[in-house]
Protein backbone atom coordinates (compact mmCIF):
# COMPACT_ATOMS: atom_id res chain seq x y z
CA UNK A 1 0.00 0.00 0.00
CA UNK A 2 0.99 3.36 -0.49
CA UNK A 3 0.66 5.55 2.63
CA UNK A 4 0.73 8.96 4.08
CA UNK A 5 1.96 10.75 7.40
CA UNK A 6 1.39 14.25 7.67
CA UNK A 7 2.34 15.65 10.83
CA UNK A 8 1.63 18.76 12.59
CA UNK A 9 3.69 20.14 15.93
CA UNK A 10 5.47 19.12 18.29
CA UNK A 11 8.44 16.77 18.44
CA UNK A 12 6.33 13.81 20.43
CA UNK A 13 4.01 13.99 17.37
CA UNK A 14 7.33 14.14 15.28
CA UNK A 15 8.54 10.89 16.96
CA UNK A 16 5.59 8.99 17.31
CA UNK A 17 4.88 9.70 12.91
CA UNK A 18 8.43 8.45 12.81
CA UNK A 19 7.71 5.14 14.65
CA UNK A 20 4.07 4.56 11.91
CA UNK A 21 6.58 5.33 9.18
CA UNK A 22 9.43 2.59 9.98
CA UNK A 23 6.72 0.37 11.11
CA UNK A 24 4.67 0.75 7.25
CA UNK A 25 8.16 0.83 5.41
CA UNK A 26 9.42 -1.82 7.50
CA UNK A 27 6.21 -4.13 6.38
CA UNK A 28 6.59 -3.44 2.84
CA UNK A 29 4.64 -0.43 2.27
CA UNK A 30 5.23 2.66 0.60
CA UNK A 31 5.51 6.36 2.25
CA UNK A 32 4.31 8.65 -0.29
CA UNK A 33 3.03 12.21 -0.21
CA UNK A 34 -0.71 13.22 -1.20
CA UNK A 35 0.59 14.15 -4.79
CA UNK A 36 1.32 10.68 -4.86
CA UNK A 37 -2.52 9.03 -4.46
CA UNK A 38 -1.84 7.17 -1.21
CA UNK A 39 -4.14 4.67 -0.41
CA UNK A 40 -4.23 5.03 3.66
CA UNK A 41 -3.27 8.82 4.86
CA UNK A 42 -2.64 9.07 8.55
CA UNK A 43 -2.85 12.68 9.78
CA UNK A 44 -0.84 13.26 12.91
CA UNK A 45 -2.52 16.67 14.33
CA UNK A 46 -2.15 19.43 16.70
CA UNK A 47 -3.84 21.63 19.15
CA UNK A 48 -1.60 24.09 20.70
CA UNK A 49 -2.84 26.92 19.18
CA UNK A 50 -5.88 28.25 16.98
CA UNK A 51 -3.77 28.25 14.31
CA UNK A 52 -2.58 24.45 14.30
CA UNK A 53 -6.48 23.79 14.76
CA UNK A 54 -7.09 25.78 11.55
CA UNK A 55 -4.10 23.69 9.85
CA UNK A 56 -5.04 20.21 10.95
CA UNK A 57 -8.67 21.33 9.42
CA UNK A 58 -7.10 22.08 6.09
CA UNK A 59 -5.09 19.68 5.98
CA UNK A 60 -7.29 16.70 6.51
CA UNK A 61 -9.32 18.25 3.78
CA UNK A 62 -7.00 17.83 1.39
CA UNK A 63 -6.45 14.31 2.19
CA UNK A 64 -9.96 13.60 1.60
CA UNK A 65 -9.96 14.73 -1.63
CA UNK A 66 -7.20 12.41 -2.85
CA UNK A 67 -9.79 9.15 -2.45
CA UNK A 68 -7.52 7.77 0.52
CA UNK A 69 -8.93 6.14 3.34
CA UNK A 70 -8.17 8.95 6.38
CA UNK A 71 -7.29 8.21 9.78
CA UNK A 72 -7.05 11.00 12.12
CA UNK A 73 -4.96 11.18 15.28
CA UNK A 74 -2.76 13.37 17.81
CA UNK A 75 -3.84 15.76 19.82
CA UNK A 76 -6.75 18.11 18.16
CA UNK A 77 -8.84 14.73 18.14
CA UNK A 78 -8.39 13.99 20.84
CA UNK A 79 -9.54 17.65 21.97
CA UNK A 80 -12.48 18.50 19.70
CA UNK A 81 -13.14 14.97 17.92
CA UNK A 82 -16.78 16.25 17.00
CA UNK A 83 -15.03 18.98 15.30
CA UNK A 84 -13.31 16.59 13.30
CA UNK A 85 -16.17 14.25 12.53
CA UNK A 86 -18.20 16.96 11.42
CA UNK A 87 -15.88 17.69 8.29
CA UNK A 88 -17.03 14.17 6.59
CA UNK A 89 -18.53 10.73 7.81
CA UNK A 90 -15.51 8.81 5.80
CA UNK A 91 -13.02 9.82 8.62
CA UNK A 92 -11.61 7.49 11.22
CA UNK A 93 -10.94 9.88 14.83
CA UNK A 94 -8.22 7.90 16.98
CA UNK A 95 -7.44 9.27 20.21
CA UNK A 96 -3.61 9.70 21.58
CA UNK A 97 -3.88 6.48 24.01
CA UNK A 98 -4.82 4.56 21.10
CA UNK A 99 -2.81 5.77 18.43
CA UNK A 100 -0.79 2.61 18.30
CA UNK A 101 -3.44 0.78 17.17
CA UNK A 102 -3.18 2.34 13.88
CA UNK A 103 -0.32 -0.28 13.81
CA UNK A 104 -2.70 -3.14 14.10
CA UNK A 105 -5.26 -1.39 11.61
CA UNK A 106 -1.99 -1.26 8.97
CA UNK A 107 -1.87 -5.16 9.65
CA UNK A 108 1.96 -4.48 11.05
CA UNK A 109 3.68 -6.82 13.51
CA UNK A 110 5.57 -4.80 15.51
CA UNK A 111 8.56 -7.36 15.73
CA UNK A 112 9.47 -6.53 12.63
CA UNK A 113 10.23 -2.88 12.76
CA UNK A 114 13.32 -1.98 12.15
CA UNK A 115 13.59 1.99 12.62
CA UNK A 116 15.96 2.54 9.72
CA UNK A 117 13.85 5.03 7.41
CA UNK A 118 14.28 8.31 8.23
CA UNK A 119 14.62 10.39 4.70
CA UNK A 120 14.07 13.87 6.29
CA UNK A 121 16.33 13.62 9.53
CA UNK A 122 19.64 12.94 10.50
CA UNK A 123 18.67 13.44 14.65
CA UNK A 124 16.02 10.51 14.71
CA UNK A 125 13.65 12.02 18.12
CA UNK A 126 13.59 8.77 20.43
CA UNK A 127 10.49 9.27 22.44
CA UNK A 128 10.81 8.56 26.29
CA UNK A 129 7.15 9.34 28.26
CA UNK A 130 4.01 11.10 26.91
CA UNK A 131 1.75 13.40 28.92
CA UNK A 132 2.20 15.90 31.30
CA UNK A 133 1.03 16.08 35.23
CA UNK A 134 1.10 20.06 35.57
CA UNK A 135 -1.87 21.93 34.95
CA UNK A 136 -0.46 25.06 33.43
CA UNK A 137 -3.38 27.31 32.78
CA UNK A 138 -2.94 28.27 29.20
CA UNK A 139 -2.20 24.74 28.12
CA UNK A 140 -4.64 22.00 27.15
CA UNK A 141 -2.32 19.36 26.35
CA UNK A 142 -2.56 17.33 29.90
CA UNK A 143 -6.41 16.83 28.75
CA UNK A 144 -4.89 15.52 25.43
CA UNK A 145 -2.53 13.36 26.44
CA UNK A 146 -3.16 12.74 30.01
CA UNK A 147 -0.56 12.48 33.33
CA UNK A 148 2.89 11.46 32.52
CA UNK A 149 3.69 7.57 31.46
CA UNK A 150 7.40 6.59 30.90
CA UNK A 151 8.52 3.55 28.77
CA UNK A 152 11.28 1.40 30.47
CA UNK A 153 14.38 1.92 30.28
CA UNK A 154 15.60 -1.02 28.65
CA UNK A 155 12.96 -0.25 25.63
CA UNK A 156 14.90 2.84 25.25
CA UNK A 157 17.82 1.99 25.53
CA UNK A 158 17.27 -1.10 23.33
CA UNK A 159 15.35 1.81 20.53
CA UNK A 160 19.10 3.64 20.83
CA UNK A 161 20.81 0.64 20.27
CA UNK A 162 19.05 -0.20 17.16
CA UNK A 163 19.73 3.47 15.74
CA UNK A 164 23.52 3.53 16.82
CA UNK A 165 23.90 0.27 14.52
CA UNK A 166 22.07 1.70 11.86
CA UNK A 167 24.11 4.45 11.75
CA UNK A 168 22.48 7.49 13.68
CA UNK A 169 25.31 9.34 15.19
CA UNK A 170 22.94 11.60 17.39
CA UNK A 171 19.21 11.27 18.81
CA UNK A 172 16.93 13.79 20.23
CA UNK A 173 15.67 12.43 24.05
CA UNK A 174 11.71 13.41 23.40
CA UNK A 175 7.99 13.56 25.29
CA UNK A 176 5.59 16.03 26.47
CA UNK A 177 7.14 16.48 29.87
CA UNK A 178 11.04 14.72 29.97
CA UNK A 179 11.70 16.00 33.54
CA UNK A 180 9.38 13.61 34.99
CA UNK A 181 10.77 10.21 33.29
CA UNK A 182 10.67 7.47 35.70
CA UNK A 183 8.69 9.05 38.44
CA UNK A 184 5.60 6.50 37.28
CA UNK A 185 8.01 3.99 37.15
CA UNK A 186 8.72 0.97 39.25
CA UNK A 187 10.92 1.57 41.21
CA UNK A 188 10.32 5.05 40.50
CA UNK A 189 14.14 6.41 38.07
CA UNK A 190 14.63 9.70 36.62
CA UNK A 191 16.04 11.43 33.89
CA UNK A 192 19.29 11.40 34.93
CA UNK A 193 19.39 7.34 35.49
CA UNK A 194 17.98 6.52 32.15
CA UNK A 195 20.86 9.08 30.71
CA UNK A 196 22.83 6.94 32.74
CA UNK A 197 22.27 3.67 30.93
CA UNK A 198 21.77 5.02 27.64
CA UNK A 199 25.41 5.83 27.93
CA UNK A 200 26.91 2.88 29.29
CA UNK A 201 24.40 0.64 26.94
CA UNK A 202 25.35 2.49 23.58
CA UNK A 203 29.21 3.17 22.56
CA UNK A 204 28.76 6.08 20.30
CA UNK A 205 25.43 7.87 19.98
CA UNK A 206 25.37 11.45 21.12
CA UNK A 207 21.94 12.58 23.17
CA UNK A 208 20.36 15.81 22.87
CA UNK A 209 17.73 16.69 25.55
CA UNK A 210 14.54 18.46 24.50
CA UNK A 211 13.10 20.71 26.80
CA UNK A 212 13.29 20.43 30.44
CA UNK A 213 11.78 22.96 33.04
CA UNK A 214 14.30 24.89 35.17
CA UNK A 215 12.94 23.38 38.56
CA UNK A 216 13.60 19.46 37.09
CA UNK A 217 17.44 20.49 36.20
CA UNK A 218 19.23 18.37 39.37
CA UNK A 219 23.10 18.07 39.94
CA UNK A 220 23.51 14.30 39.03
CA UNK A 221 22.33 15.97 35.34
CA UNK A 222 24.48 18.76 35.35
CA UNK A 223 26.98 16.17 35.92
CA UNK A 224 26.44 14.07 32.69
CA UNK A 225 25.98 17.47 30.93
CA UNK A 226 29.82 17.07 31.25
CA UNK A 227 30.09 13.65 29.23
CA UNK A 228 31.13 14.41 25.87
CA UNK A 229 28.36 12.39 24.08
CA UNK A 230 25.38 14.46 25.79
CA UNK A 231 25.03 17.39 23.77
CA UNK A 232 25.96 20.57 25.40
CA UNK A 233 22.01 22.14 24.96
CA UNK A 234 19.16 22.47 27.15
CA UNK A 235 16.18 23.91 26.22
CA UNK A 236 14.41 25.47 29.40
CA UNK A 237 10.92 27.18 29.07
CA UNK A 238 10.56 30.42 31.00
CA UNK A 239 6.93 31.53 29.93
CA UNK A 240 7.29 34.40 31.55
CA UNK A 241 9.67 37.01 33.25
CA UNK A 242 6.92 38.27 35.97
CA UNK A 243 6.06 36.76 39.13
CA UNK A 244 2.34 37.43 39.25
CA UNK A 245 1.80 36.03 35.47
CA UNK A 246 4.44 32.52 36.42
CA UNK A 247 1.35 32.50 39.44
CA UNK A 248 -1.25 33.24 37.17
CA UNK A 249 0.33 30.57 34.59
CA UNK A 250 0.88 27.86 37.30
CA UNK A 251 3.91 27.58 36.55
CA UNK A 252 5.96 25.73 39.27
CA UNK A 253 9.18 28.27 39.48
CA UNK A 254 9.54 31.81 40.22
CA UNK A 255 11.54 34.71 37.72
CA UNK A 256 14.66 34.46 40.29
CA UNK A 257 14.85 30.47 40.28
CA UNK A 258 14.75 30.57 37.02
CA UNK A 259 17.95 33.21 36.95
CA UNK A 260 19.53 31.26 39.51
CA UNK A 261 19.50 27.94 37.23
CA UNK A 262 20.23 29.46 34.39
CA UNK A 263 23.02 31.10 35.97
CA UNK A 264 23.91 28.01 37.49
CA UNK A 265 24.37 26.51 34.17
CA UNK A 266 26.36 28.95 32.61
CA UNK A 267 28.85 29.23 35.25
CA UNK A 268 29.08 25.45 34.99
CA UNK A 269 29.32 25.02 31.09
CA UNK A 270 30.31 28.45 29.68
CA UNK A 271 29.67 27.83 26.13
CA UNK A 272 26.30 25.69 26.37
CA UNK A 273 23.53 26.32 24.03
CA UNK A 274 20.59 27.54 26.09
CA UNK A 275 16.56 28.00 24.27
CA UNK A 276 13.63 28.94 25.94
CA UNK A 277 9.64 29.36 25.57
CA UNK A 278 8.34 33.13 26.45
CA UNK A 279 4.92 33.86 26.24
CA UNK A 280 3.81 36.81 24.63
CA UNK A 281 0.25 38.41 25.29
CA UNK A 282 -1.04 35.88 28.08
CA UNK A 283 -4.80 37.11 28.58
CA UNK A 284 -4.57 35.97 32.53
Amino acid sequence: MKIAVLTLGCKTNQAESNYIKNAAVSSGHSIVTLKDSPDICIINTCTVTAKSDYQSRQIIRRALKTGARVLVTGCYSEISADEIKAISPDLKVIGNLQKSNIIKILGIDTETIALNYFPDRSRPFVKIQDGCNYACSYCTIPKARGRSRSRAVEEIVSEISMLEDNGFAEVVLTGIHIGHYGYDLEPKVSLSHLLDNILSGTDRTRIRLSSIEANEIDDRLLELLSDKRVCPHLHIPLQSGDDLILKQMKRPYSRQYYINKVQEVLKRFPGIALGTDIIVGFPG
